[in-house]
């Protein structure tokens, strides 16, 4: 992978206080403490992306969560959540929506959501994962349907879905759902392990 692919997926966390570490003892897998991708360096270890790409002696590594936790509790500025059920949240409050009085129309009930998991579909050759959060929405007309929405690693998309009735009915702010991700710091561009770091092992994250 050279510089550019880095400095391509690490800008996309530069708004989101993306985090790194050294590993100053290889075999002993010793870390240094966390330090922040900036533009340029700066105080309170604040390291700019170049020193990030250059580094050839101790070099950073992002911290990310691998995309297997979108269906796992993770911890996020002091708030643990689960970051699929998490996004119906905000897809369903229209928490997206520029306009507070749109905004603040619905409430979400944790109560409706079934289920929250991934799975991997072997097609040959390729494996195809999925993150799906499941749930119950209630109508007026056609009493109670299960709808789910779910992120797609291999269309890097998201999708609305009602499997009731075996209907896709797509999903909007894709844009606003990725950031989101960004924001939470997952390994959306999908780097090698060997390119990062996983969040979810370290004990301070």
């Amino acid at each position: 992978m050279t510089n550019e692919d880095k400095l391509r997926i690490y800008a996309a966390y530069l708004p989101y206080g993306l985090k790194g570490r050294t590993i100053y003892n290889i075999d002993d897998d010793e870390l240094n403490e966390d330090c922040t991708l900036a533009l340029r360096d700066g105080l309170n270890n604040v390291v700019g992306i170049d020193d990030w790409l250059n580094r050839r002696t101790y070099p950073i590594k992002p911290c990310l969560y691998d995309l297997s936790y979108l269906t796992k509790e993770i911890e996020h500025e002091g708030e643990r959540f689960v970051p699929m059920i998490k996004l119906l949240e905000l897809q369903e409050t229209n928490a997206f929506s520029k306009n507070p009085i749109i905004k603040n129309a619905n409430a979400f009930n944790h109560d409706k959501v079934i289920d929250c998991k991934s799975k991997i579909f072997k097609i040959s050759p390729n494996e195809m994962t999925e993150h799906k959060v499941r749930y119950l929405v209630e109508t007026s007309n056609m009493g109670t349907l299960i709808y789910s929405l779910t992120y797609d690693e291999h269309f890097d998309r998201f999708y609305h879905y009602d499997e009731t009735r075996n209907m896709v009915l797509g999903v909007g702010h894709q844009r606003q759902m990725f950031e989101k991700l960004y924001e939470w710091h997952f390994n959306v561009f999908n780097l090698p392990e060997s390119e990062y770091i996983n969040k979810a092992t370290l004990t301070n994250k």
